[in-house]
């Protein structure tokens, strides 16, 4: 497999979180691009190809206001433009109601952040991208 085809985006507003996870997937081979919110997240999905998504579900909206939903908002969108992009959606916090709906939309998984390793990380993105 040739992973540098492979095109991920990653989504979440803390800068931290966002670089080590762009770090150990770019030590895989892939080539990552990054979004700080879920405006910027629409306008890379708008803008290029991606073959897998990593969303967190928290962060500021269209409107830079943090939302508990944000992520869910920008995959919504995602699959109402014909999109059927792998999504891993990531959150701090464990909500039933919303793990329940992220888990309604095909191609998505869900993790919570403190418990997904970097290892967990690249077999789940070797999974989703076979």
């Amino acid at each position: 497999m040739d992973k540098q085809r492979f095109t991920i985006l990653v989504v979440d507003d803390e800068p931290d979180v966002r670089r080590n996870i762009e770090k150990v997937l770019e030590r895989e081979g892939y080539s990552i691009r990054t979004a700080a919110d879920a405006e910027q997240a629409i306008q890379e999905i708008d803008q290029h190809t991606f073959d897998l998504i990593i969303l967190d579900v928290r962060m500021p909206d269209s409107t830079s206001k943090l939302s508990k939903r944000a992520g869910v908002d920008v995959l919504q969108k995602t699959r109402a433009k014909g999109f059927a992009i792998p999504v891993i959606m990531l959150s701090a916090s464990h909500d039933n109601a919303l793990i329940e709906e992220i888990r309604g939309y095909s191609g998505t998984r869900f993790f919570i952040k403190s418990d997904l390793s970097s290892k967990d990380l690249i077999k789940i993105v070797k999974e989703l991208l076979m």
